[in-house]
């Protein structure tokens, strides 16, 4: 739409979608940090004390690659933030895992669907890196499977 209308900046959308996408996940932790953690804590249950330390354990290791490639999939990118907060990942590893998602989920796939409209190749490179991302959290998410099955 923005390259089709001259009543649309493209450098206010761009920042603007950047911040709400950065605002958004940070509000999301620390909504997990703050009120979901305690209130998970209060509760009993050995399957719910496993999935606890399950996601620990998770965020530990693949924390920051999550955070990112959490934003190019739609329900992925709500409740991940969230879950890192309640799971007590280190915030300065989720800081930046959110401002680099948020550049290149917010600011870059704005301005490459902008160029996208109007330049034939950022539409081909557009299709190229969609690609690499979707294969990308299929291979992570298989992975990730794989290891929760093979240590339960």
């Amino acid at each position: 739409m923005a390259a089709t209308s001259d009543s649309v900046n493209i450098w206010v959308l761009t920042i603007g979608i950047g911040l709400a996408a950065f605002i958004g996940d940070q509000t999301g932790f620390v909504l997990g940090r703050h009120f979901g953690r305690p209130y998970l804590d209060k509760r009993e249950g050995p399957r719910l004390k496993s999935a606890i330390a399950k996601s620990e354990k998770f965020y530990a290791e693949l924390g920051w690659w999550a955070v990112v490639v959490a934003r190019f999939m739609p329900w992925a990118r709500v409740l991940v933030p969230a879950i890192a907060g309640i799971a007590r990942m280190n915030y300065y590893k989720f800081l930046s895992a959110n401002l680099v998602g948020a550049i290149a989920w917010g600011i870059g796939l704005t301005l490459a669907g902008y160029y996208a409209a109007t330049i034939p190749a950022v539409k081909t490179g557009s299709y190229a890196i969609a690609t690499f991302f979707i294969v990308g959290s299929l291979v992570a998410g298989i992975r990730s499977w794989l290891n929760n099955r093979s240590t339960a």
